[in-house]
């Protein structure tokens, strides 16, 4: 047994000495850079490159010449790259080497304990010369890469990603809440996403309207419903099939609204940041949120077909929520409540004044534009949104489950 024993343990230290031989060390050389001929140019700058393993590298640091900021952060030790939209290019200034014969050894690249991220993501990277290299395609924002085999160059396309509107007031993802103050002013009218960050709603001109994500003092998400908006990826107006994922809350980084009922024309738009993260809470203070949101996308929509924008009926607030609230709790889903009662008589119960007008009910999205835009896919539904006999709405969630009770003045 004792014999046994010593057998495992020699083999456990041999095991363990063997796999620290191993172990790679910073400055370990890992393979060669190659002399090449070949050019990569960033949104038509020239920015010094490097062959590895028939893939074209580029310094880390020399980003900051290119539309980025590149940070080092000792704690961690990490660079960070951040794309900046506003920031000038200002390449690096060099000298094409002749190269004598293609492929042949320039000077090694080594093993670093650097991290390297494209904003919140980790990318791979290897060290030349104190500095740190990273594979062309791995960077932030990019539209595409195409390769001219004639001239032998690689052309990298980046995107600016913003968005602006009819009057000219434009916003770029990554901007800072001071820049975007400076512009649009400061608002009191602050609501939760379903996001990390929080909607600066601006709807003092619904025709201009317009929200923008703020985390950290910083742009992360862009939502816009007006006339002639236009963005990197696609303007108001445009023909584009709508996207039925958008129907269940599922968005990509950017994304455009379309009206079926109005030949699939382009009326809103989002940009998420890349590293953004879904950060849902069906917290009470996340729905009245949502209400908020939903009141303004809708106004924002009237406006934009040339109908007034409606007021705040609090009154027919408070029974629809309490609609909501009742088919969410007992597990149905009717304009018709399991006592009989309809929209307009759970208006007048709750006191109303105002003359009751019609009622849109839905379920299945947490977010407020989701609603909207789930009620714009159904052509009943848009018409009542869309009325000119309407003057107040109502807009009362409870979690999924989403009631409009629309109401007027009078006949």
């Amino acid at each position: 047994m004792k014999k046994f024993l010593c057998v495992v343990l020699v083999f456990c230290v041999l095991t363990i000495n063997v796999n620290s031989m191993f172990l790679l060390q910073v400055g370990d050389k890992l393979g060669d850079v190659l002399n090449t001929d070949i050019k990569v140019f960033i949104n038509d700058y020239q920015i010094p490159s490097y062959s590895i393993d028939n893939k074209m590298y580029v310094v880390m640091e020399d980003l900051n010449g290119y539309g980025f900021d590149v940070k080092y952060n000792s704690s961690s030790k990490s660079l960070v790259a951040t794309r900046n939209y506003r920031k000038n290019f200002e390449p690096v200034k060099f000298e094409n080497s002749t190269i004598s014969v293609n492929g042949s050894v320039a000077f090694p690249y080594v093993y670093t304990n650097i991290k390297a991220y494209m904003g919140s993501r980790q990318i791979e990277c290897f060290s030349i010369n104190g500095r740190i290299l990273v594979f062309i395609e791995n960077i932030d924002d990019i539209n595409n890469v195409k390769w001219d085999s004639s001239k032998r160059e690689f052309r990298v396309t980046l995107i600016d990603r913003y968005v602006e509107l009819k009057n000219g007031n434009k916003v770029y993802i990554g901007d800072t809440l001071k820049q975007i103050e400076d512009v649009f002013g400061k608002t009191d009218k602050i609501a939760m996403s379903q996001f990390e960050f929080n909607w600066h709603i601006y709807s003092d001109d619904y025709s201009n309207f317009i929200m923008i994500g703020i985390l950290d003092g910083f742009v992360k998400g862009i939502y816009a419903l007006s006339s002639g908006f236009k963005t990197f990826f696609g303007k108001q107006g445009d023909i584009v099939e709508p996207d039925l994922m958008n129907l269940f809350g599922l968005y990509s980084y950017e994304t455009l609204f379309s009206d079926i009922n109005n030949d699939n024309k382009v009326y809103a738009c989002m940009i998420l940041s890349s590293d953004v993260r879904i950060s849902v809470v069906h917290a009470s203070k996340f729905i009245e949120s949502q209400e908020i949101i939903g009141f303004e996308v809708l106004n924002a929509f009237r406006v934009l077909h040339g109908r007034n924008a409606l007021k705040v009926d609090d009154i027919a607030k408070n029974a629809a929520k309490k609609h909501s609230e009742d088919m969410f709790t007992n597990n149905y889903f009717d304009h018709i409540g399991l006592n009989g009662s309809n929209p307009g008589s759970r208006y007048v119960d709750a006191g109303g004044k105002n003359i009751y007008a019609g009622e849109n009910i839905n379920f299945g999205n947490i977010n407020g534009y989701g609603s909207i835009n789930s009620f714009i896919y159904s052509p009943p539904h848009r018409s009542l949104m869309l009325s000119e006999d309407i003057d107040y709405v109502g807009v009362g969630q409870y979690y999924t489950f989403v009631t409009l009770l629309f109401t007027r003045d009078s006949w």
